[in-house]
């Protein structure tokens, strides 16, 4: 009960802040849905219904009261998300069983309008920091307690994520936990503070032994994936390759041997492993659903529903994102979520480069972490169905306004400043001026 009243008073304060400050609002937003607080909350007995929905009500509120004449929407940055979004709609209404399509496609319009918002507000420097370190300390903070669990049971049972949410699921958890893990220690690669360097770093620790923890193979493969961008985009590669290879030692050393023996089925997984083979038969059935359904899909969340009705393999939900986001809401809508991403991880790696070329480190570092925290997303989500993952959305959200933020700051240091030339004065001019102060002087 005692986690219901905090976490009630949290969402209330936020709300009302939100109403003046917006950005308030959605850091509040931020981090109890990315520490999934409210799965706590029902995990004693609390309730934790529609939190989300209360909250964004607030935001919404003091976004158009008082934030959007200064902060206004970047409508054509976001045209592909538009486009999502139309197609996801288009899909649900079309499904197989609309009960369960509409519900799943105002959970989509939840997020989509969350990033409307995020994207406006993300239009400065301090408050992009602000928003990273929300995201950095909510998925760092998870990391740390499931981090605490692996320890505390040596690694011999599997860690999950809180209650029976998104991230109760493993490979969900590991996705999240990934994510993390490259965000945190790329935040703190651009972090001038010594103690918020290493807190980052820490967090980061805790979502890679976290991730390790959750005995997921695409988690293991998402995390690799982080570990080598990380040595690629060091500052100082010398000191971290034998530093990797240390982590590596490491892992291979203290991680129980069950572990590593589900690691290393992966080559063979395909045909020894019940769980492979069943993905292998999902992704099978999801290729008949979009032979069937090639423009808009069965209909989100109607994978499982109509599962029987195009193959006589055990129904089971398919564990890729980009597929099932091909077989639930059609081709386009999957072309435009993969071109959503790549888009936005290559806009941001040339945004970089542009940003170091005229010495603005720290708008580069922002760059960095958010590409790459998308593209360790990549990774786990072809063995995840998490298309509808709402930190990778959020993340994208904050590239808008970095990448409109950034564009603006090139573009003033192109500009030279005007320096007005001095005024040219005669001698006669001179001489009059002379005269009228001796007059005023008789006078």
């Amino acid at each position: 009960m005692l986690r219901a009243i905090v976490f009630w008073v949290i969402i209330l304060v936020g709300g009302v802040c939100s109403l003046v400050q917006p950005l308030i609002g959605v850091q509040t937003y931020v981090f109890v849905t990315h520490t999934a607080m409210a799965e706590y909350v029902a995990e004693s007995g609390g309730y934790k219904n529609n939190f989300g929905i209360v909250l964004a009500c607030f935001i919404l509120v003091g976004f158009l009261a008082m934030e959007i004449g200064r902060s206004p929407i970047p409508f054509r940055r976001l045209w592909l998300v538009f486009l999502l979004w139309g197609c996801i709609i288009t899909s649900a209404l079309s499904a197989y069983y609309t009960v369960v399509a509409i519900p799943a496609a105002i959970e989509y319009s939840k997020m989509f309008v969350m990033m409307l918002i995020i994207a406006a507000v993300a239009n400065s420097e301090e408050r992009i920091r602000r928003l990273l370190y929300s995201f950095a300390a909510a998925v760092g903070l998870l990391g740390s307690k499931g981090a605490i669990n692996t320890i505390r049971t040596g690694g011999h049972a599997i860690v999950r994520g809180p209650g029976e949410g998104m991230l109760a699921d493993r490979n969900d958890y590991a996705l999240a936990l990934d994510m993390g893990f490259i965000l945190c220690f790329i935040m703190a690669q651009g972090e001038p503070i010594r103690w918020r360097r290493w807190a980052l770093r820490l967090m980061g620790m805790g979502c890679g032994i976290a991730s390790i923890g959750t005995q997921s193979r695409g988690g293991a493969l998402g995390l690799a994936a982080a570990g080598a961008l990380l040595v690629l985009f060091s500052k100082r590669k010398l000191l971290a390759i034998p530093l990797a290879a240390l982590a590596v030692w490491a892992v291979l050393s203290y991680t129980p041997q069950e572990v590593l023996d589900r690691y290393s089925s992966i080559e063979t997984a395909a045909e020894t492993d019940g769980s492979a083979i069943g993905r292998l038969q999902a992704w099978e059935t999801a290729a008949n659903m979009i032979r069937a359904h090639p423009a808009f899909g069965v209909g989100p969340q109607n994978f499982y529903a109509v599962f029987d009705r195009f193959s006589n393999y055990e129904p089971r939900a398919p564990h890729n994102s980009y597929i099932a986001m091909a077989a639930e809401c059609g081709l386009p809508a999957c072309v435009t979520f993969v071109l959503l991403l790549f888009g936005t991880v290559w806009r941001l790696y040339w945004m970089r480069r542009k940003l170091l070329k005229n010495h603005q480190p720290r708008l580069a570092n922002f760059c960095l972490t958010i590409a790459l925290t998308l593209a360790v997303y990549m990774v786990p989500a072809m063995f995840v169905g998490r298309q509808q993952f709402d930190l990778m959305y959020n993340l994208i959200a904050v590239s808008v306004g970095l990448l409109l933020f950034s564009g603006k700051v090139l573009r003033d240091q192109a500009t030279p400043d005007v320096v007005t030339p001095p005024t040219e004065v005669d001698e006669g001019d001179a001489a009059l001026e002379d005269d009228l102060v001796a007059l005023k002087g008789e006078y």
